[in-house]
């Protein structure tokens, strides 16, 4: 457990001693005319996780092994469903620690709670050379406080090692997701029009190109060009941080204004808005995603 925090303590300290991220500012006044007429149109940002795909609980209960997931609930968690999702990210920051450094790969839990920081390390690209070693170290440390009676049972033990496994290996991962319908029409709709669409993810670099070429990834990838997907793990940069906006706005030369950003944590959103881009937060009502996008006139 101590090899793994001082790696992370080491990893934080690299990012701190990068310069600081800067990008040059982009403006209207700045483009060609030819440029100019593209921004009559809307660039319609996606987050993925909870906006556009989701976790196929059903599968990861079964990774986790369905009769002891049960039980936990049941014994353990006494109904609590949330239970073993806090135990986890308790156990994480008690292997990494709670999150320092640069504030750019800092990221929240659905715009509430920093996560843990070894997950935000992993999603802003920290371990994608070799993620099996990392997960081994998480093993190791979760094995060190089962012998010092750190979980409330033998079962709980097993499940918070079985969710690190599936949560950070990236096959594991990748194949858990599953598209969330209603969205993806939208998605669809959204295709038949003259706007386009990107992605914007909290999502580490390993597991993602497996995503990619998935079933569920290749079904995105029909209306959204792989061109014009943007995740933490291969810029180094995590949502909510300012400089994960400026950086989309450089490098793609687009105006905030013409952008609409739709993610379904608020924390993103707030930011995303502070860097001049409109937003709509996805509570879950797709009807009411599809009715703000009827306001810029992106849909009839």
């Amino acid at each position: 457990m101590k090899k793994l925090l001082i790696a992370c303590m080491s990893l934080v300290a690299v990012f701190a001693a990068q310069a600081p991220i800067t990008f040059t500012p982009y403006t209207v006044d700045s483009i060609s005319e030819q440029e100019s007429k593209s921004l009559e149109t809307y660039t319609i940002m996606w987050d993925l996780g909870g906006t556009l795909v989701d976790v196929n609980k059903m599968s990861f209960a079964s990774e986790l092994g369905t009769f002891d997931a049960a039980m936990y609930v049941i014994f353990d968690a006494h109904f609590d469903k949330d239970r073993i999702q806090a135990r986890l990210f308790q156990t994480l920051e008690l292997l990494g620690g709670t999150q320092q450094g640069p504030e750019q790969f800092k990221c929240k839990h659905n715009g509430g709670y920093s996560l843990p920081n070894v997950m935000a390390l992993w999603l802003a690209g920290a371990f994608d050379e070799n993620p099996y070693a990392f997960i081994q170290e998480l093993e190791e440390g979760i094995d060190l406080l089962y012998q010092e009676d750190f979980f409330i049972s033998l079962r709980e033990y097993r499940l918070i090692r079985k969710a690190v496994r599936a949560m950070f290996a990236p096959e594991t991962l990748a194949c858990y997701q599953t598209l969330i319908k209603p969205m993806y029409k939208l998605l669809e709709k959204i295709n038949h029009t003259k706007h386009t669409c990107m992605i914007l993810s909290n999502w580490d670099a390993a597991s993602f190109k497996i995503f990619i070429h998935s079933p569920c990834g290749q079904k995105l990838t029909r209306y959204i060009d792989e061109k014009n997907i943007v995740i933490s793990g291969d810029i180094g940069l995590n949502k909510p941080h300012p400089s994960f906006f400026d950086y989309v706005m450089y490098t793609y030369r687009l105006n905030p204004e013409k952008c609409i950003f739709i993610d379904n944590d608020s924390a993103n959103c707030a930011t995303a808005q502070e860097c001049g881009l409109h937003t709509i937060h996805f509570t879950g009502n797709v009807k009411q995603v599809e009715q703000q996008l009827k306001k810029y006139n992106i849909l009839n």
